[in-house]
């Protein structure tokens, strides 16, 4: 079971969505077994909506940070000729996917949601926003 050196680094990694799955659940088992870790994350994600006053990440979450961000990503397989362009959207709050008709977008930064999502964080998941209200995709207006 993969462990962390310092709980900061758990806080940073999990506020950044960064956790590997073998991770998440030693997240979920430490928030369990101490209830101020879960206080200090709850702390760090309402930090995160106000970003003047969110806390230094700990070295080790800012180097993983710095490493995602500097990784190569993949190169995107070009499209048969003729087939239109296939877009996955996933909810920032799960990270599960969800089809167009079933995303919510945050009414101030956009981010994708889905409903029930939304409703159980209260507010949008994206760091440092704490939009409250949602938009939904409608029809394209006529030109």
């Amino acid at each position: 079971m993969k462990t962390f050196e310092e709980p900061l680094d758990l806080i940073a990694l999990t506020c950044a969505g960064l956790l590997e799955p073998d991770e998440i659940e030693t997240a979920e088992e430490a928030c369990d077994r101490l209830p101020e870790l879960q206080i200090a994350l709850s702390t760090a994600f309402e930090a995160l909506a106000q970003p003047e006053d969110t806390p230094a990440l700990a070295k080790g979450g800012w180097a993983r940070l710095e490493a995602a961000l500097d990784a190569p990503r993949p190169e995107a397989p070009a499209p048969d000729e003729g087939a239109g362009v296939l877009i996955a959207v996933a909810c920032i709050y799960c990270h599960d996917s969800l089809t167009r008709d079933e995303a919510l977008y945050c009414a101030s930064c956009l981010a994708v949601h889905h409903g029930e999502c939304f409703e159980t964080h209260g507010h949008c998941a994206a760091p440092g926003c704490a939009e409250v209200r949602v938009v939904r995709a409608g029809a394209v207006p006529p030109s």
